[in-house]
């Protein structure tokens, strides 16, 4: 409705984004996917060193080094994940220049390009 009063027409979705109303919602869709498989990931490298080399521990400590290792995974996962939707974003705003306006209902890298 804003588009079609500012600007005449009214898109119906990004260009980047068609299957998705909002680029707010395609941005936390995508981080939710990357954050998927990167805990899939980090499962396998965090969990098999645990049990090679600290599986006595966890025989005496109880279940405080289970509690570390998945404090341990989190931030893996968690980093990771800030890292590459990072990535994803400045990709995206690069391409903003060159394919106009591309998120007209967020406002969110609202570029005219004449």
């Amino acid at each position: 409705m804003v588009d079609q009063m500012i600007f005449g027409t009214e898109f119906p979705h990004c260009v980047v984004h068609p299957h998705f109303d909002s680029c707010i919602q395609f941005f936390f869709a995508k981080t939710l996917k990357v954050m998927k498989g990167l805990l899939q990931l980090n499962l396998p490298l965090h969990i098999l060193p645990f049990l090679i080399f600290k599986l006595r521990t966890l025989r005496t400590e109880g279940v405080r080094p289970l509690l570390k290792l998945a404090k341990n995974i989190m931030r893996s996962v968690l980093f990771l994940t800030v890292y590459v939707q990072f990535a994803n974003l400045a990709q995206y705003i690069t391409k903003v220049p060159l394919l106009g306006r591309l998120c007209h209902r967020d406002g969110l890298l609202n570029v005219q390009v004449r």
